[in-house]
């Protein structure tokens, strides 16, 4: 299943295809087996992601249509979203422990994954409103699915790259918000309109509008380096819980080390970000 347009297709029935080819994804996950659970709501919740990052590229087009969907997704995923945290914890601590070995010891990390192994089966065994979950994300993507049909799609080239044009403007400004405030708040939301960024990107890329390989290649790696800017963020959160760090001592001196590459990150960030966004939007596909 490819998340683009193919090479000739008619604009608005290929977003019409792309859009029901991720509900449908989705709805396939969902409705697995339990034991796939995992799975399932990784799966959906990057469906989800994909179909958002759509949604903000034909805004424009679909006015008060962006509005009712962008919320039904926005809501349907929040019903997952204790399933998924309790497993991107884990990931985010072992992601760091591979990478960082020097910030995040041993005795750190066993004891951390073990006080998140506990709450992730926590999760699961309350799971028994996963199915209920599950069950209402699909009543919601079917209700979604039957008025794709009517949706007011552009049908022109030109009317698409007018909007991807917005797109990298909206991810400009993030960027120059995030250089002003250096809040960790401000460099997720530039991280979220890179993605819509790199998403729309993907979509178009056997297209007359496909970015040049080089540009997309470098808006994959930027979006990889604000990942890991957001992973630290999060690890910072974790290192104040007792709960998770019994050893406050510990936890606070690796605090401080954590803090130090996050900051490395974010003028690393900075610096590859005025290369990656130098043009102004109005020469943005001049």
């Amino acid at each position: 299943m490819a998340f683009r347009l193919k090479n000739g297709e008619a604009v608005d029935a290929g977003f019409r295809r792309i859009v029901l080819e991720q509900i449908d994804s989705a709805l396939e996950h969902l409705q697995g087996p339990l034991d796939q659970r995992q799975r399932a709501v990784h799966e959906t919740r990057k469906s989800f992601k994909r179909i958002r990052a759509l949604l903000r590229l034909l805004r424009p087009q679909l006015g008060e249509v962006f509005e009712r969907e962008n919320a039904r997704i926005r809501d349907l995923s929040a019903l997952l979203s204790p399933y998924r945290d309790a497993d991107a914890m884990l990931e985010t601590l072992e992601k760091l422990h591979q990478a960082l070995p020097e910030l995040i010891d041993d005795a750190l990390y066993d004891a951390a994954h073990a006080s998140l192994l506990r709450s992730r089966e926590q999760v699961v065994e309350d799971a028994a409103g996963y199915p209920d979950a599950a069950r209402q994300v699909c009543a919601g993507l079917g209700q979604a699915r039957s008025g794709v049909a009517n949706w007011p799609l552009p049908n022109s080239v030109e009317q698409v790259q007018n909007l991807l044009r917005k797109t990298y403007k909206r991810a400009r400004k993030a960027f120059g918000q995030a250089c002003d405030s250096g809040d960790v708040e401000d460099f997720h939301t530039w991280r979220k309109r890179v993605k819509d960024l790199l998403y729309q990107s993907q979509i178009l890329r056997d297209t007359s509008l496909a970015l040049p390989k080089s540009f997309r290649k470098s808006l994959d790696g930027f979006a990889e380096l604000l990942g890991d800017h957001h992973d630290l963020t999060v690890f910072e959160e974790l290192l104040a819980q007792p709960e998770v760090f019994a050893d406050q001592q510990h936890a606070s001196e690796v605090l401080e080390l954590v803090r130090g590459r996050r900051l490395q990150l974010q003028e690393d960030a900075i610096h590859s970000g005025g290369e990656l966004f130098a043009l102004p939007a109005k020469q943005f596909f001049a």
